[in-house]
């Protein structure tokens, strides 16, 4: 019985769980393009590129271990594109369903959502490469949109009800930029991106 009782307290949610929780979240963006079709093009570079994601969060009270997860998050990305560097910035505002289980001071959780995108920085850029001579040579537009949509599924654990470790995969709903080409034998091709996310947050 004590064993049992033990047990119990354990795992019964901690005080935070039974709150409004905001806190504070970074995370880095490991990032890849949906680009299957520069394969068979002259565009050797821009297939991945990283980043960082830093910004406010905001957990509701937990109900039968399920509980809202809003962020509202700077996010910052460089792609090199040829001898292009497009540097995009955009508010990302992530809304998750999470499911935590587990004990007092360290829950499991996992979480679903969708996630609505703001760009807030240059949208087009002139995509040029430089040969060995110095020659450069316009290979045409990176277009990037106003918005863009997306989902996110990912895990991660909970310490003492404050601090968040997390991983997270996101992908695009549709094409959230696209290229442009001046050149004859290249189409204008929509880009899609699929982010891996490992993200730390701290909850007051």
């Amino acid at each position: 019985m004590i064993l049992a009782v033990a047990a119990l307290v354990v795992a019964m949610p901690s005080k935070a769980e039974n709150k409004f929780q905001i806190g504070i979240k970074a995370q880095g963006n490991l990032v890849v393009n949906d680009v299957n079709d520069l394969k068979n093009t002259n565009i050797t570079k821009g297939e991945s590129y990283s980043g960082f994601s830093a910004g406010v969060v905001l957990k509701t009270p937990s109900l039968l271990g399920f509980s809202l997860n809003l962020s509202g998050l700077y996010s910052w990305n460089n792609q090199k594109i040829e001898d292009t560097t497009i540097k995009q910035n955009f508010i990302d505002v992530p809304l998750n369903l999470r499911w935590q289980f587990g004990f007092k001071n360290f829950g499991i959780f996992l979480q679903a959502g969708y996630e609505f995108d703001f760009n807030i920085g240059s949208k087009e850029y002139k995509i040029e490469s430089k040969d060995a001579q110095g020659v450069v040579t316009e290979m045409g537009d990176f277009i990037a949109n106003k918005t863009r949509q997306g989902a996110n599924l990912g895990l991660g654990v909970m310490l003492f009800g404050h601090l968040e470790v997390a991983a997270n995969y996101h992908w695009s709903f549709g094409d959230d930029s696209e290229l442009k080409d001046a050149l004859d034998n290249i189409k204008d091709i929509k880009l899609g991106t699929q982010q891996l996310q490992l993200g730390v947050a701290y909850y007051f």
